[in-house]
């Protein structure tokens, strides 16, 4: 499952064959992204079972700033699929409707906790608050501006889909010490079958590139409509298989 396949080795060592995308690149162009709402359920490999820990719900409102196309992400999240419990956080991101590029970020937990942040190219800037209410200033200055990891199948979404197609962008999220390089490998279209739905996805790999190698991320099912990504396995904190499937909210 996380072996290298040869061909993008061969492909980023000639370098021709691979798409190196920027943030601002010409190749990457979301802005035909419906507005939907969408629920992704998380479950996790745990004692050989397949168990639900988390599910979270997705609205894209496609709008304007300041008469720039925009996409404005909400994101409500909550422990263990239970809608009888409140939730465990709220997420607002804001990214340029073409080139995907953050411009604001959001963040409220349960406890209290929140981060505020606001983009501009490398640099970020805001405020961190814990739980008691002290707040930490936030100054960050990246090497170089970057896509957001947390929203990384977002970058072969905006580009061309053809099988065995390589291309690196470079993503970061808080809590990363700099942008890091990842290489999206399309690997072709699969069947794969999500809540009684069977939907014909592109299946785009994604890697780190850490420590002179290539580690393994998860691999995005994507479709040309919403919900656009429907299911996903991914590694998890500390290393735990985790897979995800995304489907839409009725009347959304």
């Amino acid at each position: 499952m996380f072996a290298t396949p040869l061909f993008v080795i061969a492909a980023l060592a000639a370098g021709t064959d691979t798409l190196r995308l920027t943030v601002g690149s010409p190749e990457v162009d979301l802005s035909g992204m419906l507005p939907h709402v969408a629920r992704v359920t998380v479950e996790r490999l745990i004692d050989g079972e397949w168990q639900s820990v988390v599910q979270w719900t997705n609205t894209l409102e496609v709008a304007d700033s300041r008469a720039r196309p925009v996409h404005r992400w909400t994101t409500i999240g909550q422990r263990a699929a239970s809608t009888n419990q409140p939730p465990t956080w709220e997420l607002y991101q804001t990214f340029d409707a073409k080139s995907i590029a953050p411009l604001g970020l959001r963040r409220t937990l349960a406890g209290g906790g929140s981060l505020q942040l606001a983009f501009d190219g490398p640099r970020i800037h805001g405020t961190q608050r814990a739980g008691d209410g002290t707040e930490t200033p936030v100054n960050i200055e990246l090497s170089q501006a970057a896509f957001p990891a947390s929203a990384s199948d977002l970058v072969p979404m905006a580009v061309r889909l053809e099988e065995g197609m390589v291309m690196t962008a470079p993503v970061w999220q808080f809590g990363m010490p700099d942008a890091e390089t990842r290489v999206f490998t399309v690997l072709g279209k699969r069947d794969v079958t999500v809540e009684g739905t069977t939907w014909n996805a592109w299946a785009v790999e994604e890697r780190a590139v850490r420590n002179g190698g290539l580690t393994f991320i998860g691999t995005w099912y994507i479709v040309e409509e919403p919900p656009y990504m429907v299911y996903a396995e991914v590694v998890g904190p500390g290393g735990v298989q985790q897979r995800m499937s995304e489907v839409l909210v009725e009347n959304s």
